[in-house]
């Protein structure tokens, strides 16, 4: 899908998650996607993460407080830019030397719009009891 980041409200999206091939689950690539995702989720009445599963490539701790709490890839851009400097710097004091390979592990940041509540367990909240 196209970045709309004008697009607060993810209409955008309507169109994939209504569609007959809706998917079961979405990975948003950028930083808004995920708001937008549940705002659309919400406008179609489709249950994140019961009926859709959602991840988004993020930084934003406010994920955290999102309905439901929105599970996050964090790149590290930090990281990865420390290193990206270090690296020039590198190639600038030694031209002759081969850089080196660096690698910035990426962390999942698993909240509940992508953990899916097994039905026996859905059923017995859903009756009211609050201990399984």
């Amino acid at each position: 899908m196209p970045l709309a980041p004008g697009d607060s409200e993810g209409r955008y999206l309507d169109a994939l998650l209504s569609g007959p091939d809706a998917p079961d689950a979405l990975y948003g690539i950028y930083n808004p996607c995920g708001r937008q995702a549940l705002a659309s989720a919400a406008r179609l009445g489709i249950r994140v993460p019961e009926e859709l599963l959602l991840v988004c490539a993020s930084e934003d701790p406010a994920y955290e407080a999102t309905l439901p709490p929105l599970s996050t890839v964090s790149l590290d851009p930090r990281r990865a830019a420390d290193l990206a400097i270090a690296a020039l710097v590198d190639l600038i004091e030694h031209p002759r030397q081969a850089p080196g390979t660096s690698v910035v592990p990426a962390r999942l940041l698993v909240r509940a719009s992508s953990v899916r509540v097994p039905a026996a367990v859905e059923e017995i909240l859903d009756q009211g009891s609050s201990v399984i």
